[in-house]
């Protein structure tokens, strides 16, 4: 299945959504295509194998459905979506991105959207971003940045009732698993 989506400005983006359960880009069972080229740095990567099911249901704190996968451009996201009737729209999110995409962040001194803070300890480097305007308690467009080689992956945990230090906690759990599962 394929949709256009608008963005800011008029554009538009191709936004391909992949079935739950099947692998990307050369991996060992059924391959899908994706916008991913072959010489990108995430080629290769499933993005669904950097957390089990288990591991997005212990950071949310919910049951989650199985994963959906999708690409854009080039990057590949694995999302856990709750299953928990209390925590509709709460979701883990794994992004993989070329590491460039971190770079640009970790430069990005002036946005007027984003805030990010330095999180020492994990990967080869990485950062903490959140939005500048947080809507209630939840944490919503927290995102963690883990820049690992020449892969960035974003790691998000939105809930609407964990506080940004919970959500962080859970994000650098995932994280320190899909960096062992990236390794070779």
């Amino acid at each position: 299945m394929a949709a256009v989506l608008s963005a800011c400005g008029g554009g538009s983006v191709n936004f391909e959504v992949i079935d739950p359960g099947t692998t990307i880009a050369g991996s060992a069972s059924t391959t899908t295509s994706s916008t991913v080229k072959d010489s990108s740095p995430i080629a290769g990567i499933d993005p669904c194998k950097l957390a089990t099911k288990d591991e997005a249901a212990e950071a949310l704190g919910a049951s989650v459905a199985d994963p959906s996968v999708s690409s854009q451009g080039d990057s590949l996201e694995c999302t856990f979506v709750s299953t928990d009737v209390a925590k509709v729209g709460d979701e883990v999110s794994i992004l993989v991105t070329p590491a460039a995409i971190f770079d640009l962040a970790a430069d990005d001194t002036d946005s007027s959207t984003y805030v990010y803070e330095k999180v020492e300890g994990i990967g080869d480097a990485a950062l903490a971003q959140h939005l500048k305007v947080q809507l209630g308690e939840g944490t919503a467009g927290d995102v963690l940045i883990v820049k690992v080689g020449d892969v960035a992956v974003h790691i998000s945990v939105v809930s609407q009732t964990m506080g940004h230090g919970e959500a962080i906690q859970s994000e650098k759990k995932l994280a320190a698993k899909a960096i062992e599962r990236l390794k070779p």
